[in-house]
């Protein structure tokens, strides 16, 4: 996982620097209906909070960007419906899905996540997880064995294939006013401990493509034994 990270990092870091980011213009788009379906993971409150103390100290640095609310911070086990137009949970037979992720999930039990750190992309800012375990990687795989054994429709990892533990903390809303200044901030959190946190269940949820509170439609809640 590492060197997943790292790589991230000597890719992004340089183009932060220069304030060559990557601006999402539809963050504040109130007519923004791209929707999908997702497996997820809430941070513990006590790495929530670590959360927040680095976000206060990033706001110092890169004012009017979008710094994620203790109530949208979320790691993404797997994306059932990636985020699309129109997109409707209604339009799908969702009992049978739910009863193929719970019948998927009773295997296993809680396993842990520890943050550790940061890591970059053009786009924002993220939270470094690991799964010393390997748990979540073993639930993702068990997910899409199966998914794959049905004639279910998904779109499961059209984007990219989900291996990392990371949380998205920001995401840049508009040019950094002083680039150079934020990215030395970055360097000097690089390293930043956030916490141990123990995963008692796993969310499916109906969401936007933030994760924002008013959006987010809680289908089913799954207990990890």
């Amino acid at each position: 996982m590492d060197e997943i990270y790292q790589q991230m990092w000597t890719a992004a870091f340089p183009k932060i620097k220069k304030g060559l980011i990557k601006v999402d213009n539809q963050i504040d788009n109130n007519t923004d209906n791209r929707r999908g379906i997702t497996l997820l993971i809430r941070p513990a409150q006590s790495v929530i909070h670590q959360f927040q103390q680095f976000l206060q100290k990033a706001q110092e640095f890169a004012p009017n960007q979008y710094y994620y609310p203790a109530t949208d911070l979320h790691l993404t086990t797997l994306s059932i419906f990636s985020c699309q137009t129109g997109f409707n949970f209604h339009q799908i037979d969702l009992p049978t899905y739910q009863t193929l992720i719970r019948q998927t999930l009773k295997k296993f039990p809680a396993f842990q996540i520890k943050y550790s750190g940061i890591t970059l992309s053009s786009a924002g800012i993220v939270a470094k997880g690991y799964d010393e375990t390997g748990r979540l990687n073993q639930i993702r795989a068990a997910l899409r064995n199966a998914f794959n054994a049905t004639t279910l429709p998904n779109s499961m990892d059209k984007r990219y294939s989900l291996k990392a533990a990371h949380t998205t903390l920001i995401r840049f809303r508009q040019p950094l006013k002083n680039p150079a200044l934020f990215a030395d901030f970055l360097a000097q959190q690089q390293n930043i401990p956030f916490g141990t946190m123990t995963v008692p269940a796993i969310d499916l949820v109906a969401n936007d493509w933030y994760m924002k509170m008013e959006q987010v439609t809680l289908l089913e809640r799954y207990l990890l034994q």
